[in-house]
């Protein structure tokens, strides 16, 4: 059995706000849904470094090899239009851009748990932009297969298996 993941192409940004309405006593982080915008805008005051925006899952597939990690002026714009447009004065100058990649299971949920082939081999990718925020936990899951091949958390709904078919090798 394998599994696919595919890689996005996705760019976060740091503003420049051009009011104190976005400092970090001010201004919550924030996540804008609305049907006009080409995905999910999130984001987070101004900690010191400027108001960090993205849209959430927006961007060209690619491979690791491959990412683009160029910030180009067409990934600032739409960006700055959503984000002006809903928070104004929050995408004053644009300070700086990284090019991150984002690996996306065909669910778009997590891939956690024991290789379908082989136990000893635990899998944990697939984090579609959320793993950073779920690191304490994967870790403590991961931790817990790796020393007792069970984890204190229910992950069937995780499992590799879940995505299984046949064909090309793990990737």
């Amino acid at each position: 059995p394998s599994f696919h993941v595919t890689v996005q192409r996705n760019i976060q940004h740091w503003f420049e706000p051009t009011t104190a309405a976005f400092s970090i006593d001010r201004c919550p982080t924030f996540f804008i849904d609305r049907a006009e915008q080409p995905r999910h805008l999130y984001g987070f005051p101004d900690y010191g470094l400027g108001v960090k925006a993205a849209f959430h899952e927006w961007g060209a597939t690619t491979t690791a090899d491959e990412l683009d990690r160029e910030v180009h002026e067409s990934d600032i714009e739409p960006v700055r239009r959503v984000l002006d447009s809903w928070m104004p004065g929050a995408a004053g100058r644009h300070l700086r851009g990284k090019a991150c990649m984002y690996s996306l299971s065909d669910d778009r949920h997590f891939v956690l748990g024991p290789h379908p082939n082989d136990s000893a081999v635990i899998i944990a990718g697939g984090f579609s932009g959320h793993g950073f925020k779920f690191a304490p936990v994967v870790g403590e899951i991961v931790a817990n297969l790796a020393l007792d091949g069970e984890p204190r958390h229910d992950i069937a709904f995780l499992s590799p298996a879940r995505l299984a078919t046949t064909g090309e090798a793990v990737r």
